[in-house]
């Protein structure tokens, strides 16, 4: 890779949360763990086996690593689900094309107004839409506590906010 420094694609949420939270995540590397995080750990290590499901011609694929030249970040997308598709692009793990859309797992209660959260998700379409030149328009945020999906439309309103929010995240870090 080139001088570019990288940031984890996770803290765009925190970021988004509290700017303050991210600035100390970023420089200080300062992390404290309360009951909620604690939980949500739990259920992200459940997930990240970086292992494939194959059904057919369906995928899950976890833990996923993911990268972005343009935005300068890196990470993990929980889960990719894929579905054979003419139109689709080529990833290793099949010899046919696939549509790909991304799922973040978070845990408790559907809520729809955490922009936060779609905000990382788009990112995570974004890294995969440059890695393997597709288009990807939606993707799901999974709720453990209620074992539900909320699909999330990737709108450009969303994708601006994801440049805009990783410019700022760069700025913190330098």
């Amino acid at each position: 890779m080139n001088d570019k420094e990288y940031l984890p694609l996770s803290w765009l949420s925190q970021i988004c949360y509290c700017p303050r939270r991210a600035a100390i995540l970023l420089n200080e590397r300062v992390w404290v763990e309360n009951v909620e995080t604690a939980k949500g750990r739990a259920e992200h290590e459940r997930v990240h086996t970086q292992r494939i499901e194959k059904r057919g011609e369906f995928l899950k694929l976890y833990e996923y690593e993911v990268v972005s030249e343009e935005l300068g970040l890196n990470g993990k997308c929980d889960c990719i689900e894929a579905t054979r598709a003419d139109n689709g692009c080529i990833i290793p793990a099949v010899d046919f094309k696939v549509t790909l859309f991304p799922i973040e797992y978070k845990h408790g209660k559907v809520r729809e107004d955490e922009l936060e959260y779609k905000i990382q998700l788009c990112a995570e379409a974004m890294c995969l839409e440059e890695m393997l030149c597709c288009d990807i328009s939606y993707g799901y945020i999974f709720y453990g506590e209620t074992r539900h999906r909320m699909k999330v439309e990737f709108t450009n309103k969303i994708q601006k906010k994801v440049k805009k929010t990783f410019a700022e995240m760069h700025r913190y870090y330098r």
